[in-house]
């Protein structure tokens, strides 16, 4: 969430302020050191100055970009310049930095304030210290406290007290309210440092462990540092148009990791209950005036927002391979989908229709009208973030719905760039509003969610097992739900198919993004007249699918988990330990796992049953149409299916009898367009997305009638 983002970091040389700094780089910041030692660790830049004094900071300003993103002040904690400059950097020079450079910073930026100690010994003082906030320039520091009486043993952790007293203050200032910028601060406890060092010196170590260090260590720059640059970045949850922060510290972040490296991908915020509140209240307070806009404002935004979220492009993608190891091309087909289903939805403003009802009443005009329904939560996946993530919202907005997105715990910058995108759009504060959480709270903030009564309408894509969930909450609350679950997409190549043609669509709808769609082909039907020739063209396509790190040319990346691919080689080994045949693929490495199929897959092995949800694929083999219609429907999905042909009345045919939300006739199961209606049956779901469909689905239709006011009544 920093990617080509500048940020510039005071106090670089050591400690936390270089554990940011080196942090930010590797994720591709580009930054701008301040201290009066050189930095450990390599910067973009590197400004050596001073500011315990008005001159120095004046002189560090001269130095600083003409625009960057944020300003990070991890200056004056170590104090190895001396306690009186130590304190004049927090009492006035971090202070005097920010409001110098606030101009500098763009608009939506950041400013975040570290105080480490703040707090301990203050609170007999606070009410005189509280003037030393409003005190201006550089007085002399000793002068100043000895007027206000405070003790010199308290005089560091004061002026870090002071420090988020003035961030709190600043943050409704008009020199940062008006642009946006986030003003924070983050007080992470006591922290190895030189100071805590003095404080053992000066209080005792049983001192300090019981009134400073009360969580049985001190902080280390590794700990802070992630959350530092968490309040910099765009890892935020959107609220009532605003990118709101955490204030839970480290225990507020939940983490996605790039599977084959380990590595923290992402940081963002896990909401509670109060947030839940607050989007809630926002999005309720927004519908009023957004239901009222007129069709041409809404199209003119939702193509806006098309427009931004496709210039996005590179980012969605770094950001994918990052969280759900997903190919760039898989993320590139994300983003091209997701800015058509806005436009889509944008098309959709004025098809918003009702009807005149012949009514038998004399004198009257009897109406059916679509309203707006009201708040609308989504609740979508990972597996096709960006096109699910933005069709969880789009149609809701079309029809005059202010909307909650409650994103995925496995990518939640994916998520929170949709709402990003939307917001720098125009969208008005509080219509667009994105929730994260971190995977151990989802279940009751999703029912804080769906119980709250300004929430009229849900839509969930996602596993069946949640999506029952779902869909009872929906119930004992008496809303509407649409819900887009699970599959086992079967594919049919009947005996007179093109075989070239049945196996390319099954290659694409087998193994596009590892298997992990919802209508990815699950079960391999093909008539056993033709089935030696069809498998052996198959495996050896398969075969050739490279598979490896989702940053290189692949076709198959990585799973989404070290789970998912462990799965993987469990449905393999039940195959073929039950007397499949593996043609293809079986190799795993890490997250990583081949183009892999099954051959002679029979009832009572667990592909046969299962969604699998990666690439490892059954081939069934059949006697004849009938035995592959019904094989077609003994399951408990019906999301997607194909039917390979060369006689498309027959295939129609068959495709009739196929129990199935969506059939493709000699195209593959995989396949999606923004104005198709777009849903299952049986366990797959109900409802339908895309196009005109989906209105029905975010609307209220009202009986409306005109009557004659001197009409007859019986009594």
């Amino acid at each position: 969430m920093l990617y080509g983002k500048t940020v510039v970091i005071t106090g670089v040389s050591a400690g936390i302020g270089a554990r940011t700094a080196e942090l930010a780089v590797s994720l591709g910041a580009d930054v701008v050191g301040i201290d009066l030692n050189e930095p450990k660790v390599p910067s973009a830049s590197f400004i050596k100055g001073n500011l315990s004094t008005p001159e120095g900071v004046l002189d560090v300003v001269q130095q600083l970009p003409k625009c960057f993103d944020a300003l990070l002040n991890v200056a004056g904690i170590s104090g190895t310049v001396g306690a009186e400059a130590t304190l004049a950097v927090n009492f006035y020079g971090l202070r005097a930095l920010s409001e110098a450079v606030a101009p500098s910073i763009r608009e939506g930026g950041a400013i975040v304030n570290v105080a480490s100690v703040a707090g301990y010994g203050w609170r007999a003082n606070l009410e005189r210290a509280k003037a030393m906030v409003g005190v201006p320039g550089f007085p002399d520091i000793k002068a100043v406290m000895q007027e206000n009486g405070i003790p010199d043993e308290i005089g560091y952790p004061l002026s870090k007290e002071l420090l988020i007293l003035w961030t709190q203050k600043a943050a409704q200032q008009a020199l940062f309210k008006d642009r946006g910028i986030r003003v924070n601060a983050v007080s992470p406890g006591p922290v190895e440092t030189t100071i805590l060092k003095e404080f053992r010196a000066v209080l005792g170590d049983k001192k300090v462990d019981s009134d400073i260090t009360r969580v049985g260590r001190a902080a280390t720059p590794s700990d802070i540092a992630p959350v530092i640059l968490f309040l910099a970045s765009d890892g935020a949850r959107w609220i009532n148009g605003a990118n709101i922060s955490n204030d839970g510290g480290l225990e507020a972040s939940i983490n996605a990791e790039v599977l084959d490296t380990g590595k923290i991908a992402s940081r963002a915020p896990a909401s509670g209950l109060d947030d839940v509140k607050a989007a809630v209240s926002a999005a309720a307070e927004a519908f009023p005036a957004w239901s009222k806009t007129g069709p041409g404002e809404r199209r003119a935004l939702l193509f806006k927002a098309a427009d931004v979220l496709a210039s996005k492009a590179d980012e969605f993608a770094k950001i994918m391979i990052e969280e759900t190891g997903g190919t760039a091309p898989w993320a590139g087909f994300n983003t091209m989908l997701a800015a058509g289903i806005l436009r889509e939805a944008a098309s959709m403003t004025t098809q918003i229709q009702g009807e005149i009802i012949p009514s038998d009443k004399p004198g009257t005009l009897s109406m059916g009208v679509r309203q707006a329904a009201g708040v609308c939560l989504g609740i979508a996946p990972w597996n096709a973030p960006v096109i699910l993530g933005t069709r969880a919202i789009a149609m809701a907005l079309a029809c005059g719905n202010t909307v909650i997105l409650k994103a995925s715990e496995a990518c939640p910058g994916l998520h929170l760039l949709i709402g990003r995108s939307l917001v720098e759009a125009g969208f008005p504060d509080g219509v667009v509003n994105v929730l994260t959480n971190a995977p151990q709270d989802a279940a009751e903030i999703v029912e804080a969610l769906i119980a709250a009564p300004e929430v009229r309408r849900v839509n969930f894509t996602g596993s069946t097992k949640v999506g029952r969930i779902i869909g009872e909450l929906c119930g004992r609350h008496i809303k509407p739900a649409l819900l887009e679950l699970g599959g086992k997409a079967p594919f049919i190549v009947l005996d007179d198919a093109d075989i070239e043609a049945a196996v390319n669509g099954a290659i694409f709808g087998a193994f596009a993004n590892m298997g992990q769609i919802c209508m990815s082909t699950e079960r391999i039907i093909v008539d056993e007249k033709i089935a030696d020739e069809f498998v052996e063209k198959l495996a050896a396509r398969a075969r050739k699918l490279p598979a490896g790190d989702p940053r290189g040319h692949v076709v198959l990346g990585s799973l989404v988990t070290q789970e998912a691919a462990a799965k993987m080689e469990e449905l393999i080994a039940d195959g073929v330990g039950k007397g499949a045949k593996l043609v293809a693929g079986g190799k795993r490495e890490g997250s990583v796992v081949e183009a892999t199929l099954l051959d002679h897959v029979k009832p009572g092995m667990r592909s046969f049953e299962e969604e699998s949800f990666g690439p490892v694929k059954p081939i069934i083999r059949v006697k004849d149409e009938a035995e592959a219609i019904r094989i077609a429907n003994e399951s408990e999905y019906g999301l997607s299916s194909s039917v390979y042909s060369r006689d498309v009345q027959r295939a129609m045919a068959v495709a009739e009898q196929i129990q199935s939300g969506i059939c493709h006739i000699n195209g593959p199961t995989v396949h999606d367009e923004a104005q198709m209606p777009f849903g299952g049956v049986k366990n797959s779901g109900y409802g339908r997305f895309g196009g005109k469909a989906a209105i029905n689905e975010f609307t209220d239709l009202r009986w409306i009638t005109i009557e004659d006011p001197h009409q007859h009544y019986p009594f």
